[in-house]
């Protein structure tokens, strides 16, 4: 009677191990799921990073591609604005030059032709004068 006793003893101390064991087990599982868990939260946190510098990038790109675009552009037209500017203020003021070049060269004409006819007709009643 002893011997059952001690043997049913045995019995539920090996049942008991291993049911210690199967926790153990168990619990070294579902710490393993945990890391998994955490190593998988820690990859979409990478992705999600590099999700983030992508777009920073394309950002930054598109931003200085269409910074540059509308910058060159804009002194692209604002050069030729000034150079049709320039170029027309220089025809103004070339014909303008030569507007009153020919307008002072018509006024000297004009003297000079009036002074020969004064002139002219001072002698011409000076002789009058003398003559009669």
């Amino acid at each position: 009677m002893q011997s059952y006793i001690s043997y049913a003893n045995v019995i539920y101390i090996y049942l008991l191990l291993l049911l210690l064991l199967l926790l153990l087990l168990l619990l070294l599982l579902l710490l393993l799921l945990l890391l998994l868990l955490l190593l998988l939260l820690l990859l979409l946190l990478l992705l999600l990073l590099l999700l983030l510098l992508l777009l920073n990038y394309y950002y930054y790109y598109y931003y200085y591609y269409y910074y540059y675009y509308y910058y060159y552009y804009y002194y692209y037209y604002y050069y030729y604005y000034y150079y049709y500017y320039y170029y027309f203020y220089n025809y103004y003021y070339f014909f303008n030059y030569y507007y009153y070049y020919y307008y002072y060269y018509y006024y000297y004409y004009y003297y000079y032709y009036y002074y020969y006819y004064y002139y002219y007709y001072y002698y011409y009643y000076y002789f009058l004068y003398y003559y009669y």
